[in-house]
């Protein structure tokens, strides 16, 4: 069965070097589980800085598009402070 694999590469402006390195954030087994994830995670960050960020997400019917063809599912910003940036890619 596929696993569906959330990896956030994030971009902290406070720190002189960027770590540009992915980090894996959730691993499921379905596309509907991955999504419903990726809501969560930009809810929760829209929760702590309110007025201060900004986020896109792709619409559902795209994701299955964008699975391992190395182009973001969803930017997640908080201004001045970081953009987090998700892409989703499938082992077997």
């Amino acid at each position: 069965m596929p696993k569906f694999i959330i990896e956030s590469d994030i971009d902290v402006r406070t720190f002189e070097k960027p770590f540009r390195q992915r980090q894996q954030i959730g691993e499921f087994l379905s596309i509907n589980d991955v999504y419903h994830y990726i809501e969560k995670y930009i809810a929760d960050t829209t929760d702590v800085f309110t007025y201060f960020s900004r986020h896109f997400l792709c619409p559902r019917d795209e994701i299955e598009n964008l699975i391992g063809t190395d182009k973001p599912v969803a930017i997640n910003i908080v201004l001045g402070q970081f953009e987090d940036t998700l892409y989703v890619s499938k082992i077997n």
